[in-house]
């Protein structure tokens, strides 16, 4: 009988002896044992200082006592300067043991953590990252066809820059229904522009302008916009040209006149012949001219006038 009970708890020993990962109380373990005497001290300078500073506020600084107020200011700057220099030191001593436990706490406890965390996440994003790819085929399956049904060929999946995550999806890997109509409102925009675009002047070249950023708005005011510069363009040059005429013109008949008188003598001595006309001329620029077709000819202006902004000769 004492045989079968030994060999029972023998089994029963044999079933229990686990290693077992011993607990900790993260609390109980990580404690400041002892709250620094230096909150005590501080509270007595600070009652010092409310006795020594008593009345500041009511000392009135005139001529005659000037120099006590700035010896009272000076006596005040250096206990400043001496608690301050004292507060730096305390605060080294304080950091120094800490940045030593924060070295270990990194050494023995952070960084083992991150690893595993940074382990598991590689392992989920592992999975993710592959229904993220079927999911991303789904959708770009859905959005060719819906496409190809409203006519648009150019337009391309990844024209609509749609954020690729779990969610886009049922539970049983059906694209959601507000997945579905995200991509339907997207293409159902773009038909709506091709439709306006078609209605307008320039098409072709604001087509050319929208299938590049898909923005209708300012694809239609820069073909516009560029049109009217060339309109601008076009007019100066046909002014220009029309002035050019017109001045070519009116030295023509100016020269047709210098040069009509013809005599012929058998004497070298120079004959000079009197003539008169008005030449009337709107600015500086082709008055210039007719001084230089004088010239040419060796002809003289007599008078020039002046009257309501038109040159007389």
């Amino acid at each position: 009988m004492n045989q079968e009970l030994e060999e029972k708890e023998t089994i029963e020993e044999a079933e229990v002896k686990e290693e077992k990962t011993e607990e900790i109380n993260i609390n109980e373990i990580l404690v400041v044992e002892q709250v620094p005497k230096i909150y005590e001290d501080l509270e007595k300078i600070g009652t010092y200082l409310d006795k020594a500073l008593e009345g500041i506020d009511e000392i009135e600084c005139t001529e005659s006592n000037k120099q006590e107020v700035k010896r009272k200011k000076a006596e005040i700057n250096n206990t400043k300067t001496l608690l301050e220099n004292k507060r730096k030191e305390i605060k080294a001593k304080i950091e120094e043991p800490y940045n030593i436990i924060e070295s270990k706490y990194n050494e023995f406890v952070k960084t083992k953590l991150d690893t595993a965390i940074q382990t598991l996440s590689d392992k989920i994003d592992s999975i993710e990252d592959e229904q993220k790819s079927e999911i991303e085929e789904k959708c770009k399956n859905y959005f060719n066809e819906y496409a190809i049904s409203k006519n648009i060929e150019f337009l391309k999946f990844e024209n609509m820059n749609l954020k690729i995550v779990l969610g886009l999806v049922t539970s049983t890997g059906a694209l959601t229904k507000k997945t579905q109509d995200t991509i339907r409102e997207f293409i159902d925009r773009v038909r709506k522009d091709l439709d306006l675009i078609e209605t307008l002047d320039f098409k072709d070249e604001i087509l050319v302008e929208f299938k590049k950023t898909l923005a209708c708005a300012d694809s239609i005011a820069l073909v516009q916009d560029r049109h009217k510069q060339l309109e601008e363009m076009k007019k100066q040059k046909e002014e220009q040209k029309e002035k050019q005429i017109t001045d070519e013109s009116m030295l023509n008949r100016i020269d047709k006149v210098l040069s009509a008188p013809t005599i012929t003598v058998a004497s070298n001595e120079p004959i000079m012949i009197e003539t008169a006309f008005v030449i009337r001329v709107q600015d500086i620029e082709c008055l210039k001219e007719i001084k230089e077709v004088c010239s040419k000819y060796n002809a003289q202006i007599i008078s020039l006038v002046k009257e309501e902004g038109v040159y007389h000769d």
